[in-house]
């Protein structure tokens, strides 16, 4: 018998079966199954790597402590010079706070009015110094990223500019090359005032003459450009005044402070390793064999489809004159395809201009190969004869690399853009220009030429080395991955096993594949320690089959997407559910999918157009579910695939597509065409539904089925397949709709849902080895039983599919229901350590219920308040206001504010009225739960300054003399600080001198007595403050809380921690 592995790996759970089978003689014993549970490598809400947002809280702290400095620098560069006082001075105060006390009105000009003022008059020192200290206090936005002359045209769409450029963009559009002091200044004074100075200083500016009001100067993106240009004429016109004063060491001084850039630089570690040719570093796309690699692969995707024909690749002499124009061009649009190729058709009769799946799928752009279309730019007619041609194919990249690249230790690599590191791209662009009319005997024009040309960032995922051995393949016009491709026969095992087999698995980080997907990291480090435990019991397999999650593969916003459409699509199962029971149809899951695809098609039938009743769909059975491309054909029994038909419309239709059964009468055809388009734009009908119904070139049903068994497009499904093949194993890739539906059909769903044996149970971990299970025994075979099932029965005939073997469904359920799910423990030390709202400590204190709590406030956005939260804000008065301000709206602020704006608060001194953007709030909580942050600890100075520490770590259980039990919960603040003093994290002594019992985190696992001897096991949550656990049962997948007990009723009920390993064997936990 063959020993097969299945595994069900999705972005939290490894599902796994092992099973022995004979397919021959149907055969065959299920050995073991299992689920390995582990919280995603990314935020679960937001889809986001978990230490994203601690890495973008320290971006900024480091921004604001560069701001900081540069301003030190500034305000002793300018006070040497004597233009400014010294700092934290009266003096100080003075020069820059000129205010009246009471009135708050200016004695003395503002700095925008003297940034105006400097460039056409002379400055007094102390107003010339506040003047460029205003305009060097912000210097404005300057990406550090390279522009590229050409986007990589694989991701097909050039994305808009970022709001910040944009921006930018808008106010340099307004400037219409005017000064920003002066213009900013002039916006913000009434238009009597503006139109008064624009005449005496003769300003032109359009936007300025036509602005009624006054404009807020602040809240305004600035370019770099706007500042050190507005700097250089400022300095220019005062220079003639104080020529003593502003000397050019000063400016080359303040200029170094002011424009200084820090490059960008990634890390070498990043860069992977080609996995076909081990130990080999990667490709850049910007080489001349990595833009011929992508240009080949490109137009052996391609495939064009002529009205009425089925899609296919370019024939020979297509590449051919295609590849001929592509090789000199950058990219190209299909439009040029088609015009490229117009006259071959032509000549052969071909109809019109054809589909591409390419751009049919998005994309904009055919791309070339950049970096031989530089050289034939340069060189012109004499490229094709240049002595140099091949040397100069190879070299170019990593000459042009080093203009724009330094490489600083063995770690990483700075990046340094051309406008902000002019002193390190200047001379490194020179020393190019030099060499390469050296070495390659070109002239100086040819070299700058070249110079200038910036390749294509990015790396492919293979080696130089693989993509030589590739090319030969792609340019016969092979695809790269198709069955008898370019890979297979270059490396004929890549597919099964790889050339370094092992006995397990690599432990080892650096052995360990380099991804930068977190999801995909956590998936397969669980894996692997679920594939090495499994090894170690029952050794090397002879088979491994994984079936694999699609959402591992998608970006963020897909998955947000896709996380949104389910929240729908469950808010339109309860709206079925409950128009069904209010017309007496039970609300069974067919039910509730004609429901469905009912209100999908308006209420109308998509195939004739006829008007459905409920009645009709429920009662009389007029109109049935029907699989848009026949199930016998497709094994596809997704949603997408099926919509209503009248009754004699789907018998007649019988095994055909909807396009080859309306193919003969083109009329019908149009109106259905016209239907779907109609319910697309309505939003009820999908539109990929719509472009799967008007298909016209399905292939032909086996063909589908093999290439659907052996669809291998998911990141996870490639780096999981390798990574198993490195067992020297053999490893397919099976489809999910194809497993779910051997699954359903054997009646394994019955296993954990005996009520309702036709719906799978997602509440329950263990419906993963049950998957896992049947993706075990999907092989070919089943997967032509299938077929050949539901060909039958689309012929009126009732047949049976077979069970792997006798007695299959009873193996299956007693091994089920064995199974004892394994949690990851979550015991790292790591994450933020508490939240980022600080806490002001009032002193004041409540006792309630025996506990004393003491009064924090806190500063919140006015916008993010509660209704319940306008009662705590601190202020009386600014509380009656908003309180006021709400209660038009029944308290919602939020709603009130996007209505009339933000409340307002009048001075009671000026009569000005200011918005309520910020409030303090009050909030009550147990002192000794919070984090002292500022002063920080010292000797007799009381910490003023809180914050809410993030979580707990652990709880410590102790057992005193007299039989109490005593508890400590340690939160992750003081996990983290007694590991960084070199203590242990988990302390067995008790300040009370108690018996150290066990210490509890989440994912840890408690075995407690049931009845009949057994035993129950229930997974900790969390634990909390109070002394309550949090516990689930181990199988539990719906969130469902078991109990919450304390520590001493836990241990009243027998509970002993335990350690479930991997593969669900349960071991003393020694703790």
């Amino acid at each position: 018998m063959d020993r097969i592995w299945g595994f069900d790996i999705g972005t939290t759970s490894v599902g796994f079966a092992v099973v022995e089978f004979d397919e021959e003689k149907s055969e065959g014993r299920i050995i073991h199954e299992g689920v390995r549970i582990f919280p995603e490598g990314r935020e679960e809400r937001k889809l986001e790597p978990r230490n994203q947002a601690r890495r973008a809280a320290r971006l900024l702290r480091r921004q604001v402590r560069r701001r900081r400095l540069r301003r030190k620098f500034l305000r002793e560069a300018f006070a040497e010079a004597g233009l400014l006082p010294r700092f934290n001075t009266p003096e100080w105060d003075i020069s820059m706070c000129p205010r009246r006390p009471a009135g708050g009105r200016l004695l003395r000009p503002g700095p925008y009015e003297l940034r105006a003022r400097g460039l056409r008059e002379r400055l007094e020192p102390a107003e010339l110094g506040r003047a460029l200290y205003h305009l060097c206090h912000r210097r404005g936005f300057l990406s550090a990223r390279r522009v590229e002359e050409r986007k990589d045209l694989s991701k097909a769409r050039e994305k808009e500019e970022g709001k910040i450029k944009g921006e930018i963009k808008g106010l340099e559009q307004k400037l219409e090359g005017r000064p920003l002091g002066e213009f900013l200044y002039l916006a913000s004074l009434e238009k009597t005032d503006r139109d008064r100075l624009m005449s005496e200083w003769k300003v032109e500016n359009t936007y300025l003459r036509n602005l009624d009001k006054p404009e807020r100067i602040r809240g305004r993106h600035i370019g770099r450009e706007m500042v050190t240009e507005e700097f250089d004429r400022l300095w220019e016109t005062q220079a003639r005044f104080h020529p003593d004063v502003l000397t050019n060491e000063l400016k080359e001084e303040l200029q170094s402070i002011l424009l200084y850039q820090r490059p960008m630089f990634w890390r070498l570690q990043t860069v992977g390793r080609c996995w076909l040719e081990p130990g080999e570093p990667v490709c850049p796309k910007g080489s001349w064999l990595g833009q011929q690699f992508l240009m080949l692969q490109h137009v052996n995707n391609l495939r064009v489809r002529f009205m009425g024909r089925p899609p296919r690749p370019l024939d020979p002499e297509e590449r051919k004159v295609l590849l001929q124009k592509l090789q000199r061009q950058q990219d190209m649009t299909f439009a040029g395809v088609s015009s490229a190729l117009k006259k071959l058709w032509k000549e052969r009769g071909l109809p019109g201009k054809p589909e591409m799946n390419l751009e049919s799928g998005g994309e904009t752009r055919l791309l070339g190969n950049a970096v031989e279309a530089r050289l034939a730019m340069v060189f012109g007619d004499a490229w094709d004869s240049h002595p140099m041609r091949e040397r100069l194919r190879i070299e170019l990249y990593p000459r042009l690399f080093a203009i724009y690249n330094r490489q600083v230790g063995k770690k990483r690599i700075e990046l340094h853009r051309k406008d902000a590191f002019k002193d390190e791209v200047t001379p490194a662009r020179a020393r190019f220009v030099e060499e390469a009319q050296r070495d390659f005997s070109i002239t100086r024009e040819q070299a700058e030429q070249l110079s200038e040309f910036e390749p294509p960032s990015g790396w492919l995922r293979f080696s130089e080395k693989a993509i030589r051995k590739l090319l030969p393949f792609l340019e016969n016009g092979l695809g790269l991955n198709e069955k008898g491709g370019a890979l297979d026969l270059a490396y004929p095992g890549w597919r099964s096993a790889s050339s370094h087999t092992l006995d397990r698995l690599p432990s080892n980080p650096k052995v360990m594949p380099v991804l930068r997907n977190p999801s995909v990291n956590r998936a397969l480090n669980e894996l692997r320690k679920v594939a090495n435990n499994l090894l170690r019991t029952y050794g090397k397999p002879t088979l491994i089959r994984i079936e694999l999650l699609r959402e591992l593969k998608k970006t963020k916003k897909e998955r947000l997407e896709i996380s949104s459409r389910y929240s729908r699509n469950r808010r339109s199962r309860e709206e079925a559910k409950s128009d069904l029971k209010e017309k007496g149809i039970p609300a069974s899951p067919e039910a509730i999918e004609k429901w469905l695809l009912w209100k999908q098609s308006d209420e109308y039938c998509p195939y004739t157009g006829a008007k459905i009743s409920f009645d009709a769909l429920f009662r009389r059975g007029d109109f049935q579910v029907e699989h848009i491309f026949p199930l016998s054909r497709s094994l596809d029994n997704n949603l997408l695939n099926k919509t209503l038909c009248a009754t004699d419309v789907n018998k007649a239709k019988g095994n055909q597509t909807p396009y080859e059964y309306f193919r003969s009468r083109p009329e019908e055809w149009e109106a259905i065409k016209d239907r779907l388009e109609r319910w697309v734009e309505k939003g009820t009908f999908p539109e990929e539904k719509m472009k799967n119904f008007l298909r016209e070139d399905y292939p032909p049903g086996q063909e589908f089925l093999e290439d659907r068994q052996r669809a291998d497009a998911s990141y996870i499904a490639v780096e999981a397949r390798k990574f198993l093949a490195r067992l020297g194993v053999p490893v397919e890739v099976v489809n999910g709709q194809v497993t779910a539906q051997l699954r359903s059909r054997w009646g394994l769903d019955a296993i954990l849902n005996p009520g309702n044996p036709e719906v799978k149970n997602r509440s329950d971990h263990r419906h993963h080895a049950v998957d896992a299970l049947a993706v075990a025994l999907t092989s070919l075979a089943f997967v032509k039983r299938l077929s050949d099932y539901y060909a039958r029965g689309k012929r009126g005939e009732k047949p049976r599919l077979p069970q792997p073997w006798e007695n299959f469904f009873l193996d299956a359920k007693e091994k089920t229901e064995a199974v004892i799910v394994s949690h990851r423990v979550q015991r790292k030390v790591s994450g933020p350590l508490h939240a980022l709202t600080y806490y002001g400590d009032t002193g004041k204190e409540e006792t309630n219920g025996g506990i004393t709590y003491r009064k924090f406030v806190f500063r919140k956005r006015l916008k993010d308040i509660s209704k319940s939260e306008i009662e705590d804000i601190v202020d009386p008065e600014i509380r009656r206001i908003v309180r006021e301000h709400a209660e038009p709206y029944g308290g919602d602020l939020e709603k009130a504010i996007a209505e009339k704006g933000l409340p307002v608060l009048p001075d009671n001194k000026t009569g000005e009225k200011r918005d309520i953007r910020k409030v303090r709030l009050w909030v009550k909580q147990q002192k000794r739960l919070m984090v002292p942050v500022w002063p920080k600890a010292k000797a007799g100075i009381e910490p003023m300054t809180f914050a809410d520490p993030a979580g707990n770590h652990h709880m410590a259980v102790f057992r005193l003399a007299d039989g109490d039990v005593h508890f400590e919960t340690v939160t992750l603040f003081e996990a983290a600080r007694r590991l960084r003093a070199g203590e242990p994290v988990v302390r067995r002594t008790s300040e009370n001198g108690g018996e150290f019992v066990m210490s509890l985190a989440p994912g840890d696992a408690l075995e407690l007595p049931a009845e009949n001897g057994a035993k129950a096991y229930r997974i900790v949550t969390s634990v909390w403050a109070s002394g309550q656990i949090v516990l689930e049962d181990h199988t539990e997948a719906a969130g469902k809380v078991w109990s919450r007990p304390n520590p001493a009723s836990l241990l009243r009920m027998g509970a002993r921690k335990v350690r479930i390993d991997p593969i669900g064997r349960v071991r003393p936990a020694n703790d």
